[in-house]
């Protein structure tokens, strides 16, 4: 009697789970059935083997057409944000800014492909293209990176500086910059320089820099820096280039300015190749173009050289002035159209193998020991060598050819009229003078000069263009055409 109550009981509690049971497996069919019906619906609106391609872009991200057009990992294909609306595009590490197309974006400040340059990660590289028209921005670099120039006009810069900024700005943490085959160009600098430089290092290579203001168009402060095949034309109130506290190497290169050259305080060895210093007629006959020196150095560390061959300094009152605790190297220079051509305050200079044609004085040892030879000195009214009180000249093989016209133009000072008593040297000319050709030394015997050291053309500042080296032009450039010089071996 117990057992039968017993399986009634279970009876009555099993019939609503079967009943929920049963509900559950008809639902369940009704949804299997719903889902196969939008199922068959879907298949039929999408291409065939959507499904696999599918499962195929989330294990291999680079596969098929569902890729997400801002993905950056995929290799072989750059990324190419706002191509068309900023002209900046590019990989995470090289990037391209097309001046020629580049516009700013209303929903966006001015600056914001500067700030996208400047937050880069090091050693990276941006190539501007500046066919027809430039970039007016100010770049302020903490890192590492080279800028690169695309151009198919010389007389069109790259980057141009806002009024009164800087073209570029680098910080001391950035280790190497380099800008290369690229203008700059500096138009109302004020009291800004268009590059200011305190990095480790920065070179400038086959580039041009035109500054127009105050300051020097380039100032460096620490470090080291490289101008190879380059060319800086100033305006300014001071020095076209301005090193302090840093070594300078420099070839094959062009400075142009109204007043100072080059101003340099140097530390440890350096060394100057193949550059041309010319003085701008802007200022000429103005006191503020009087007296201005095309290279003043000054070296601050002990037993360090510089060394200075194959220079062409062209119209400056002072040629060349160096100073300090160090050595110096003055080898198969032309100055010309000078007041005062070469003056050394050192502790041991040599002087070889230059033309120098100075209205006063040839070479001017103010300190030290000089050791002075195979030069050619004409047209000095004063002196062709001079050494002051302590200091001392070795001199071999030097030919000094006075002023005919000497005693004539000799400033006498406050001396006595009835005690003034000249004698010119010589009539004639010794050896070549302006006129006619000029030689230097050479690996295969003497070289004739530039023509422009001939002709001596005064030009402004507006008028002054370099002429690119026929070896450029010709051949292209080559490292092995020059000296060695390890920057190129990083880059």
């Amino acid at each position: 009697m117990m057992t039968m109550w017993m399986r009634k009981a279970m009876n009555k509690l099993a019939k609503p789970a079967l009943g929920l049971l049963s509900a559950g497996v008809a639902l369940g069919g009704v949804w299997l059935a719903s889902g196969a019906v939008m199922r068959d619906v879907a298949v039929a609106q999408l291409p065939m083997g959507y499904n696999a391609t599918k499962v195929e872009a989330l294990t291999r991200p680079c596969f098929g057409v569902l890729i997400n057009p801002r993905l950056r990992t995929c290799g072989g294909y750059p990324y190419y944000p706002y191509r068309s609306k900023y002209g900046h595009y590019g990989s995470p590490r090289t990037i391209t800014v097309n001046c020629d197309t580049y516009r700013a974006d209303p929903n966006r400040p001015d600056a914001w492909i500067e700030r996208q340059i400047e937050k880069l990660p090091s050693y990276s590289k941006v190539r501007f293209i500046a066919k027809t028209r430039s970039c007016v921005m100010s770049l302020r670099l903490e890192r590492s990176i080279i800028l690169e120039g695309v151009s198919s006009n010389d007389r069109i810069p790259a980057i141009v500086a806002r009024h009164g900024s800087p073209c570029i700005r680098i910080e001391p943490s950035a280790d190497l910059v380099v800008l290369r085959n690229i203008g700059l160009s500096s138009q109302r600098g004020d009291n800004t320089s268009c590059i200011s430089s305190s990095g480790k290092e920065l070179t400038l290579e086959q580039s041009q820099v035109r500054y127009d203001g105050d300051a020097p168009a380039v100032d460096i402060d620490a470090g080291r820096f490289n101008l190879v095949d380059s060319t800086l034309v100033a305006r300014t109130l001071t020095a076209a280039l301005s090193v302090r506290n840093a070594e300078l190497f420099s070839q094959n290169s062009y400075i142009a300015t109204t007043y100072h050259g080059l101003k340099a305080n140097l530390v440890g060895d350096s060394r100057l190749e193949g550059i041309t210093f010319i003085q701008l007629a802007d200022w000429h006959g103005f006191e503020r173009g009087q007296n201005a020196r095309a290279i003043d150095i000054t070296l601050s560390t002990y037993k360090s050289i510089i060394t200075l061959n194959r220079l062409q300094v062209l119209n400056f009152a002072n040629g060349i002035s160096i100073d300090g605790v160090g050595e110096a190297l003055v080898s198969n220079t032309l100055l010309e159209n000078t007041e005062h051509g070469i003056v050394a305050d050192l502790d041991r200079v040599r002087i070889l193998n230059n033309f120098v044609m100075a209205r006063e004085i040839g070479i001017n040892v103010t300190r030290g020991e000089a050791f002075i030879g195979g030069n050619k000195i004409a047209l000095v009214r004063t002196a062709g060598m001079l050494a002051k009180d302590g200091a001392k000249i070795r001199a071999v093989d030097n030919m000094i050819d006075a002023d005919p016209e000497g005693c004539r133009h000799l400033k006498w000072g406050d001396l006595d009229p009835s005690v003034r008593t000249c004698t010119p040297w010589y009539k004639g000319s010794e050896f070549e003078v302006p006129g006619g050709p000029v030689y230097v030394s050479g690996p295969e015997g003497p070289e004739e000069v530039a023509e422009s050291r001939r002709t001596a053309v005064l030009q402004l500042f507006d008028d002054f263009w370099p002429r690119v080296p026929a070896s450029l032009a010709e051949n292209g450039y080559t490292p092995s055409n020059y000296v060695a010089d390890p920057i190129r071996a990083n880059n």
